[in-house]
């Protein structure tokens, strides 16, 4: 499966955030769409990195920091790691697992198409998995047409 499919079943919806913002706002923002992280953008709308729910924890709540005084532009990840809609989901759950992280951006000629999580890759691999071991079951048990 490539990642433009599991886009495709998964939707393109992509949550964001502004430096600016307080991290109780980027939190509250996660917690209303159930989601692990938002991308951060400028004032022109433009992404400048991620943040997480593992950076809140780790930065400011580990710290004791108090995130209605903690902004975003103190605590997120400037360096993204991408992928493109026509890789492969493996290949994405590798890089994910190579850089210990949970959420890619899929972007195409500069064009943000979506995110994907760790979860929307384990599901989608194990769709593949169970799928295609239910055609070699068929196949070895002669129900295989042809």
């Amino acid at each position: 499966m490539l990642v433009k499919d599991l886009l495709e079943i998964k939707g393109r919806t992509v949550y964001t955030t502004k430096a600016t913002d307080t991290l109780r706002q980027a939190v509250n923002k996660m917690v209303r769409h159930n989601v692990g992280s938002l991308l951060v953008v400028d004032d022109q709308a433009r992404v400048i990195g991620i943040i997480t729910e593992r950076d809140v924890l780790c930065k400011c709540v580990h710290e004791g920091k108090n995130p209605d005084q903690e902004h975003v532009q103190k605590h997120f990840t400037a360096t993204l790691l991408i992928i493109t809609p026509g890789e492969d989901v493996g290949s994405a759950m590798d890089v994910m697992t190579r850089n210990r992280i949970r959420h890619l951006p899929v972007v195409e000629a500069d064009s943000l198409e979506g995110i994907i999580s760790i979860g929307d890759v384990v599901k989608a691999q194990l769709h593949e998995y169970h799928t295609e071991n239910r055609y070699l079951k068929d196949y070895i048990t002669a129900k295989y047409p042809g």
